[in-house]
């Protein structure tokens, strides 16, 4: 601190000790908790690497939110795990949504719609074979970057991430991650 400002803590714990007939060095000083809020995101930032998202698409409220997003989990690759996907949450035109995929080198799969599926009650066979295309996917990955998979139904979401834990590290994001996620990702842009 500067030579002008006084710690008023200090001040009290001197006071304190010189009371109690204390050096100021015995007081009890109450330590810091190991993850707050600021340092859990930043550890999740840091295992990012190789790591499979997945995202509800209703959780980023904002357009900037997913690009923010990106940003915080740096992914390489987003695989759509939703029936009718809209990219509305990214940009509002599908060409811009891609353009900022191109920016950023992200890769973009419509995973439900290369099975021409159209309802998320899919056959044993059709799931498996779902799960082992996404595993693959994310697995065939040489760098260090994220994979990223959205969902909009999260009972289908909690099937992919039973299914996925057993081959691929797998996180399954809730609203209040996504949004510190995003909260990062807009410091770092700055």
């Amino acid at each position: 601190m500067g030579a002008n400002v006084i710690n008023l803590l200090d001040v009290r714990r001197a006071r304190a000790a010189q009371a109690d007939g204390l050096d100021k060095a015995e007081l009890p000083v109450q330590l810091n908790l190991p993850f707050d809020v600021e340092e859990s995101t930043t550890n999740a930032v840091a295992y990012a690497g190789r790591q499979l998202y997945l995202a509800s698409t209703g959780a980023f409220a904002f357009q900037d939110d997913f690009l923010n997003f990106c940003k915080a989990t740096s992914p390489d690759l987003v695989l759509d795990l939703r029936v009718a996907p809209r990219l509305d949450f990214v940009r509002p035109l599908r060409k811009q949504a891609f353009e900022l995929f191109g920016v950023y080198g992200i890769e973009y799969r419509d995973m439900l719609g290369r099975l021409n599926a159209s309802t998320y009650d899919l056959p044993q066979h059709r799931f498996e074979e779902l799960m082992n295309a996404v595993a693959s996917l994310h697995s065939s990955r040489n760098d260090e970057r994220s994979t990223l998979a959205l969902f909009d139904n999260s009972v289908f979401a909690q099937s992919c991430t039973a299914k996925l834990v057993q081959s691929v590290p797998v996180v399954l994001l809730d609203a209040d991650s996504i949004r510190r996620l995003v909260a990062y990702g807009a410091r770092e842009r700055m």
